[in-house]
């Protein structure tokens, strides 16, 4: 039975993209199921390479034809998923160890998680409160961007798809700093239906550029 299921969003990069995939290799169940969008890469050696990866069942590839952007993106892997645990993720990641069992530990022990940050960034916004249940401390911020976000489907359900603009520019039409990533108007319609936006008090993922 298939555990849980991995979103990766893919532009260019391939060396960040190789060190994401093998740790989440590394550090994850055996039991799951990847999608892997890739927003048009035209790096040398970089389609070769999603060809490969499909040689392992439990790996899809999507191609898309142009780079839609990080939204778009996401939501066209998750009409691929199949499970009730979903992982959402970048391509400049590396995944810890033990980090599956810490996040379904932390839903256990809160049920009011919304969005789980993997790992939390460094300065965007105000810590709200820091809280401890169970065996999990959390950190829970009003909005919390990060490179990998572990969502169950229900949730994603309830808020609807995510904010597609193409590749560089925010929900309000400016353009966008950094990465051009995450959503965080997903961020704020989630706090809206009473979840939290929240990370586990220690990172069990790095962001390889740290930006």
């Amino acid at each position: 039975m298939v555990k849980f299921s991995i979103v990766l969003v893919t532009f260019n990069r391939l060396d960040f993209t190789k060190q994401t995939i093998a740790s989440f290799l590394k550090t994850s169940p055996p039991d799951f199921e990847m999608i892997i969008v890739d927003n048009a890469s035209t790096e040398p050696g970089f389609q070769e390479y999603l060809t490969e990866l499909e040689k392992d069942d439990r790996i899809k590839v999507i191609r898309n034809k142009v780079n839609l952007g990080w939204g778009a993106a996401i939501n066209i892997g998750l009409s691929y998923c199949h499970t009730d645990c979903i992982l959402l993720s970048n391509n400049d990641v590396i995944y810890k160890d033990g980090w599956f069992e810490k996040c379904i530990q932390a839903y256990q022990d809160f049920p009011e998680i919304g969005v789980l940050g993997l790992w939390k960034h460094p300065f965007a916004h105000t810590t709200l409160f820091e809280i401890e249940r169970g065996k999990t401390k959390l950190v829970v911020k009003d909005l919390m961007p990060a490179v990998a976000w572990f969502m169950k489907k229900e949730v994603i359900q309830k808020v609807g798809k995510f904010f597609e603009a193409g590749p560089c520019v925010n929900p309000d039409g400016t353009p966008r700093r950094g990465g051009c990533g995450e959503d965080t108007n997903y961020n704020l319609r989630v706090s809206q239906i009473g979840l939290w936006n929240c990370g586990l008090k220690e990172d069990v993922a790095i962001h390889i550029t740290g930006t």
